[in-house]
């Protein structure tokens, strides 16, 4: 048996909710003849209802001031020239945190008050902002907060949000100072989930550019994956990661939490990037977060992008690099050279 669903018809929390009920009703074990007291369709009309009646001016009003004035453009460096069109053709590569560096991740999001998704996140966005060579940045990330406020934990349907998180460390904070303002900024953001998205944008009146994506061209994404509810006595069942193809945005991040692992998937435009560059990105998000995660207390901007090895061996290619910058990474290179 295989299941495939489009994303207009069910979100990531909806599918722990069906796949126990196929798992209940498979081994017949009893369910509930009717469905839950709140479908979808009510939470539709309950949200038309709370946007005729002004009920998410205090978001739209606080969503205007954080992405107000000009908006930071992610500029991932690209031997191309982005297309008039956006490309929506995209490669997934992937990579595995083994046990030690997974619990290293949740210690730190345990010990700074966080969470993991947050370690995670402030990690991708230092890399980031280092390759790119950019003081600020916009992450999108899709939340469910809303699915919980309304008590539709029960039901199937796409109650997710998206979320615009507008992140500017300070160049000589800690990796820890960055840790915290990626939490604030987080909390005060699902603090305002309610408002839809689309909701948002249109109250921004951006200029339209069909080449990129408005607000932000990276989402980042956190799924737990948790399988007690849905095991079947005498069979197994997973669910099976599929290599994306298309993308929506030029780069997307999902973090997949489970099995004692932390699985990174990152989602690239193959009509803007070198795959090659990429996979350095990633390699050196995994070094990144080794150090970060050992001391936090280091300066987010000084902490390496890679081991002793690759150094030496990029400054054996470029020549013009000192030996005292531990940032200094192939996307420099590239930088440099343009």
């Amino acid at each position: 048996l295989a299941l495939n669903f489009h994303h207009a018809l069910i979100d990531g929390e909806s599918l722990p909710v069906l796949l126990a009920e196929v798992c209940a009703r498979y081994v017949g074990n009893p369910v509930p003849a009717e469905p839950g007291p709140l479908q979808f369709g009510d939470f539709a009309r309950w949200q038309s209802e709370q946007l005729a009646a002004g009920a998410f001016d205090e978001d739209l009003a606080y969503w205007r001031s954080e992405l107000s004035g000009t908006l930071p453009v992610l500029r991932f460096p690209s031997f191309v020239t982005r297309p008039p069109q956006q490309s929506h053709v995209g490669e997934t590569l992937m990579l595995e945190l083994d046990e030690p560096m997974t619990e290293q991740v949740r210690s730190l999001a345990r010990s700074g008050s966080s969470t993991v998704f947050n370690v995670l996140l402030s990690a991708f966005g230092s890399v980031l902002l280092r390759y790119c060579r950019q003081e600020e940045l916009v992450v999108g990330t899709p939340a469910g907060t809303v699915r919980h406020q309304v008590g539709a934990e029960q039901s199937l349907g796409p109650y997710i949000n998206t979320l615009a998180l507008r992140l500017r460390p300070e160049a000589d904070w800690s990796f820890a100072q960055v840790l915290e303002h990626v939490t604030t900024k987080t909390r005060a953001a699902i603090e305002h989930a309610e408002v839809p998205f689309e909701e948002v944008v249109a109250a921004l009146s951006l200029p339209r550019d069909f080449s990129r994506t408005p607000v932000f061209q990276t989402l980042f994404a956190f799924r737990r994956i948790e399988d007690d509810g849905w095991a079947i006595p005498g069979l197994s069942a997973a669910i099976e990661p599929m290599a994306q193809t298309t993308i929506q945005t030029d780069l997307c991040c999902w973090i997949t939490e489970g099995d004692g692992r932390i699985n990174i998937e990152l989602e690239y435009s193959s009509a803007l990037f070198e795959k090659r560059l990429v996979e350095n990105f990633l390699q050196a998000l995994g070094h990144y977060l080794a150090q970060a995660t050992t001391d936090c207390s280091h300066p987010w901007m000084r902490i390496p992008l890679q081991n002793e090895a690759e150094t030496a061996a990029l400054q054996k290619a470029g020549p013009q690099l000192s030996g005292d910058l531990p940032g200094t990474s192939v996307a420099d290179l590239i930088w440099s050279a343009a």
